[in-house]
């Protein structure tokens, strides 16, 4: 999806899998927040999100999303 013309990850959500779905307002990921010097344009990178739960040695969980084209970026969902 292109948010003000920038290449950007987003979350759509519906009621059954089916849909229909709707989109959030704001994207979870900007390419201009993730464009890293030398690894291309804004939002080249900003493909094939997913969620990564991990559980520590507590048990508490963390939450993450990945996402990324050659190189693997994420973020700590809080």
């Amino acid at each position: 999806m292109k948010w003000k013309g920038i290449l950007s990850s987003i979350m759509a959500v519906a009621d059954e899998p089916g849909g229909p779905y709707t989109a959030t307002s704001e994207p979870l990921v900007r390419g201009a927040d993730t464009w890293v010097e030398g690894i291309g344009n804004y939002g080249h990178h900003d493909i094939d999100p997913t969620v990564w739960i991990d559980t520590d040695e507590e048990g508490n969980e963390h939450r993450y999303l990945m996402w990324g084209e050659h190189y693997v970026l994420y973020r700590r969902a809080e």
